[in-house]
């Protein structure tokens, strides 16, 4: 998840943005969500031309690519948040993965369920709905849940110096 959001915690400049911490988490990584929307657009795109895909499951994936990036920056604020520290740093990046396994599993379990009963292009789309759906969810919870992370000056991120 590179990005200047979680980037920019690393100098004092965003501090004196005079917005809310929640406004400045969330605007501040938009250039990650715009770079994945663009990255999942070629990548599905090239995949639906090749196998002759239906063009709504392909917007159906570019939507479930681009909102599953913006939870994982979510959480990785909401590490922060709890831990002093992002949690996808070294030996901590296991509990990361196990924490967006259990974050996604109710989403996941039913967009297969849905898909797996309905079959066919209706069954592909409305699993990507439901797993879209719930991947919005939980990261407008995790960026609201952590939108407090700029309040606390002395997190382990600020003394932290760039290479």
């Amino acid at each position: 998840n590179g990005g200047k959001g979680l980037q920019e915690l690393y100098s004092p400049y965003i501090f004196l943005v005079p917005a809310s911490s929640f406004k400045k988490i969330v605007w501040s990584n938009f250039e990650l969500v715009f770079k994945a929307l663009l990255e999942s657009m070629v990548i599905f795109g090239v995949v639906t031309i090749i196998l002759r895909e239906n063009f709504i499951i392909y917007l159906g994936a570019v939507l479930t690519y681009v909102l599953l990036t913006m939870l994982l920056v979510a959480l990785n604020y909401l590490a922060m948040r709890l831990f002093d520290a992002n949690i996808a740093q070294g030996i901590l990046m296991i509990l990361y993965y196990l924490a967006v396994s259990v974050i996604l599993a109710p989403g996941l379990i039913p967009a297969i369920m849905v898909g797996v009963s309905l079959k066919g292009v209706m069954g592909s789309i409305m699993g990507l709905l439901i797993l879209s759906g719930w991947e919005l969810i939980v990261a407008v919870i995790c960026f609201y849940l952590s939108r407090d992370v700029l309040d606390q000056a002395d997190i382990k991120t600020m003394g932290r110096k760039n290479k």
